[in-house]
């Protein structure tokens, strides 16, 4: 058995457990993202494996349907829980990425391919001003006010942890961010479009 077979029979069970906790309108816009940001990407890799990696294993990988996940797109998330949430998406998956992730990443390696590579994440991620500034403006919007959050850098050091290995591990790690990234993104806007519809 290869090893995206193997990892796929491994993630079924995960699934079908996660699966029976998930209502039908939350099925729906599980698929609705699949089908908007993951399945239309076009091939870019040459390589069969890392063309699979990139486009197809992500549609069965758990972190897809993971449990919190699921409470955004319940639409029964309270203030409380909103304000818990955006406080460390906003320390961890936006600042500390934007602040601390890219800027680690872009000299730890001379290569230049790479450093073209993470050079272009950083104007992405300040274009067209930077993502955490207009997340901040989101969130202030939305009455909420953005708190200290304890789990933060942990998952600033896993980061760190991944962007600073070896180019190969680097690069196959930064993919993984970035495909999840994109569902991650239209997740969340889904979900915070049910709960504070004024604000966009």
């Amino acid at each position: 058995m290869g090893f995206l077979n193997l990892a796929n029979s491994q993630m079924l069970g995960f699934n079908l457990q996660i699966k029976k906790e998930i209502n039908q309108q939350v099925f729906q816009e599980i698929h609705a993202i699949l089908n908007h940001r993951l399945k239309p990407r076009q091939r870019i890799a040459k390589q069969e494996t890392v063309d699979e990696l990139h486009r197809f294993a992500i549609l069965n990988h758990p972190v897809l349907i993971n449990r919190m996940y699921l409470k955004l797109l319940s639409g029964e998330m309270s203030q409380a829980e909103w304000q818990t949430f955006f406080s460390n998406y906003y320390h961890a998956s936006c600042r500390g990425f934007c602040c601390t992730v890219l800027p680690r990443a872009l000299h730890v390696h001379k290569d230049k391919n790479w450093r073209d590579y993470i050079k272009a994440m950083i104007k992405e991620e300040k274009t067209p001003s930077s993502h955490f500034v207009l997340l901040k403006e989101f969130i202030d919007s939305c009455g909420l006010e953005i708190e200290e959050s304890v789990s933060a850098q942990t998952f600033i050091n896993a980061l760190l942890k991944g962007f600073t290995a070896d180019i190969p591990f680097s690069l196959g790690y930064s993919l993984g961010i970035e495909v999840e990234g994109a569902y991650q993104i239209d997740l969340i806007e889904r979900s915070s479009r049910q709960c504070f519809q004024n604000n966009w």
